[in-house]
């Protein structure tokens, strides 16, 4: 039995030396390509290169731009039984990027940075980045002739090594490195499996980044988990041109294909007519949407969308995990994006109507979508963060989580670990059975886990209670400069209490003034959340922050707001002060 990713890649390599693992698909470039048996031979051969420089357990930074040389160097440190250590490469031109990845470098403990040619004279670019990673050396991987493949010798990997470390921007906290050991991984893998039901037949196609779990662990490792391709191509790529995912998912008969629901509602707006005319959609089985919550609109405009270029009837199928579990926590099966339109004061009080079929045209009525069931030998439970008792069926609480995919805890933060991973039920009488505590807010309905939120960024203005993300949706509806998914609800003290703040991000150019949007955005918002918004700041595209996988970070994006990190296109106050004091959300 296949214990670990080092003995499934050489498993790969031996029974299939010829297959297509990887491709890698750039636009202006040729083809990158891995069989199982080049895959195999260059992680041996990057290992050989690690074995010269540092023991097995120590942590390597790789830092590379899209592509399969970051394959090649992230396997390569499974073979050499080094801790891997993905991150983002800093953007050009000023490379912010660098005071996120000092952070990790120091929490890490990185002994040795990863990189390929491309990037290889990045420290001579910036001087300081000699200042920041003080001596430690860089190695290039990609370069011909280096390291011998023959020479490596297997360190002794097993199920409990750490394979990497998962640093993770979490919708309201900084990044913290998770420990991922091999068990985990595999453990993930099947769960995954359990949801997407693939084959060896099929092929993955993803844009997704490589350097976070959704896009490693979901849409790399799973394909070599079962023996398929996978075809691969930037996020910037993606986002420039939404039409380049679908077009390689018809080009190269994708079966399974996905990302946060951004993703879509991107393909919905950018994707012409015309340019739908050439696509053939009709090999996509599993369109996963990730992002929490899933909005139901987006899920049927896209599906309407291109049901025209074969898409399958309820492609569209809704997950839910997070880095602290590996990836996958529920999935749904049934391949039917399943919907339930409820009272939102019966959604906060748990007393739940499921109107599957009903009109969400009504200002209480919110619809919410399934992000599925529980894997098999997984525990998911809904639990009071207050009392620690589970909560029955309907009723809306923290969503705990438990089996082998847990990882290990956050390297060098025991204190972070002990209050995340060792969540113990009220009603527990057996020793050591924790659960992880996710911080995120669901009801079960029916055996589907439905996700509602956050913990910490629910609003409770006037002793109400109030998910931000329905604050952002009403003000985002009002025209098509707001945009969709780039703004944040956050909580403010003013001298009446607490009032909530909208920083939206818009594009300058339309129909609209700014005066004009913020008055609609306050209509839109007083009208279905009869809630009155304290400010709003219009910002530029991108100023809002968000994790590596899309979730909105709502209290860093305010504290950056407050330090003057934001550029302000226009603030409508309506109250004289402005973000007096932050507060707790």
């Amino acid at each position: 039995m296949i214990s670990t990713l080092v003995e499934l890649v050489r498993e790969r390599s031996f029974r299939t030396p010829e297959n297509l693992a990887y491709s890698f698909r750039a636009e202006g470039k040729p083809e990158a390509r891995f069989t199982y048996q080049k895959l195999d031979e260059e992680s041996r051969r990057i290992a050989s290169l690690l074995a010269m420089r540092v023991a097995p357990g120590s942590r390597a930074m790789l830092i590379y731009n899209p592509g399969l040389e970051f394959v090649a160097a992230y396997f390569g440190c499974l073979f050499a039984g080094v801790i891997a250590v993905p991150v983002y490469p800093p953007s050009p031109p000023h490379y912010e990027g660098f005071v996120n990845l000092e952070r990790v470098f120091r929490n890490a403990g990185v002994e040795l940075v990863l990189t390929s040619q491309s990037l290889a004279g990045l420290p001579n670019v910036l001087p300081e980045v000699h200042e920041r990673f003080q001596g430690v050396p860089w190695l290039v991987t990609d370069r011909a002739g280096q390291g011998d493949a023959e020479a490596w010798r297997d360190p002794g990997v097993k199920p409990a090594t750490v394979a990497f470390l998962q640093y993770t921007s979490g919708s309201t906290a900084d990044p913290r490195g998770v420990i991922v050991r091999h068990e985990n991984l595999l453990a993930n893998q099947k769960a995954i499996h359990w949801y997407a039901e693939q084959s060896e037949k099929g092929a993955m196609v993803s844009w997704l980044p490589m350097y976070h779990d959704m896009g490693l662990i979901g849409a790399v490792m799973y394909p070599l988990y079962l023996g398929m391709p996978c075809y691969l191509m930037s996020a910037l790529e993606f986002l420039q041109h939404p039409l380049r995912w679908l077009k390689l998912i018809s080009d190269v008969r994708g079966t399974i294909s996905g990302g946060p629901n951004f993703a879509y509602e991107l393909c919905v707006k950018r994707i012409s007519e015309s340019d739908r005319a050439g696509l053939d959609l009709s090999s996509w089985e599993v369109a996963f949407n990730g992002s929490e919550p899933i909005k139901s609109d987006t899920v049927r405009r896209f599906e309407e969308t291109f049901r025209p270029c074969g898409l399958r009837p309820a492609a569209m199928v809704g997950c839910y995990g997070m880095a602290e579990a590996t990836l996958l926590i529920t999935g749904t099966r049934d391949r039917r994006a399943r919907f339930a339109a409820v009272q939102r004061n019966e959604l906060e009080m748990g007393q739940i109507t499921e109107l599957a079929s009903a009109s969400v045209n009504d200002a209480d009525i919110t619809e919410i979508v399934t992000s599925g069931g529980v894997p098999v030998d997984h525990d998911v439970r809904v639990v009071d963060p207050e009392t620690r008792f589970e909560l029955e069926p309907g009723n809306v609480g923290e969503i705990w989580f438990r089996g082998a995919s847990v990882a290990q805890g956050y390297w060098n933060q025991p204190e972070e670990t002990a209050a995340t991973f060792a969540g113990v039920l009220a009603s527990e009488t057996e020793p050591g059975r924790y659960y992880l505590r996710t911080g995120d807010k669901g009801m079960f309905l029916d055996g589907q886990i439905y996700i509602t939120g956050r913990l910490k960024d629910l609003l409770v203005i006037r002793g109400r209670n109030i998910h931000p993300q329905d604050v952002e949706q009403a003000a985002q509806a009002v025209d098509a400069q707001m945009r969709p998914g780039r703004g944040v609800a956050v909580p403010m003290k003013t001298e009446d209490g607490e009032g909530v703040v909208l920083i939206q991000e818009i594009n300058a150019r339309g129909r609209l003034g700014m005066e004009k949007l913020a008055q609609m955005a306050r209509e839109a918002v007083l009208t279905s959340q009869q809630v009155s918004l304290a400010a709003i700041y219009f910002v530029p595209p991108h100023a809002v922050r968000r994790t590596t996988s899309g979730k909105l970070r709502r209290r860093a994006t305010q504290a950056a707001l407050e330090a003057g990190e934001i550029k302000v296109l226009h603030q409508d106050l309506e109250l004289a002060q402005g973000l007096v004091e932050r507060t707790s959300i």
